[in-house]
């Protein structure tokens, strides 16, 4: 997928809110996760805010991101749940669009998901020959997928 504004703004605002919220009281350090995170975010953030980050990002320029993220560095025991998750959900995202180059589903994305959706199911349904059980079981999900974007 080409670089798009939209993606360019997202990373840029992905980064500022982990480093204007858990990462804000740690100091830049190559010596903790939360040191290296900040490094790595700020990296991301100022060739984002360059319009000097082609996306994706190139293999292992995003190795701490990717090792903090999966390994979990960031959380300590007295971590709750909403704060793990907000963390998480935010460097997510900052991995579909600098690692993935992906966009971001949006409100403003649903109708056309939603059209989407049900276009496939009605080709599923309607199709010329007998679905395997494997297409057949797409159905539900897909209809379940609709159900949650819908709200």
């Amino acid at each position: 997928m080409p670089n798009t504004e939209e993606q360019r703004l997202d990373l840029i605002e992905n980064c500022t809110l982990l480093l204007e919220g858990p990462l804000k009281p740690f100091n830049q350090t190559d010596n903790t996760a939360e040191g290296r995170m900040i490094t790595q975010c700020q990296w991301l953030k100022e060739r984002a805010e360059n319009h000097d980050l082609p996306l994706p990002v190139k293999e292992g320029k995003l190795g701490s991101l990717l090792y903090i993220y999966t390994n979990g560095e960031l959380f300590t025991a007295d971590s709750t749940k909403k704060e793990i998750r907000g963390t998480e959900v935010k460097m997510q995202r900052i991995i579909r669009l600098a690692y993935e180059g992906e966009l971001l589903m949006k409100p403003p994305y649903i109708p056309y998901a939603l059209r989407c959706i049900d276009a496939l199911i009605t080709l599923l349904q309607t199709a010329p020959r007998p679905l395997s059980q494997y297409e057949q079981s797409v159905i539900p999900d897909l209809k379940q997928l609709r159900q949650l974007l819908v709200g």
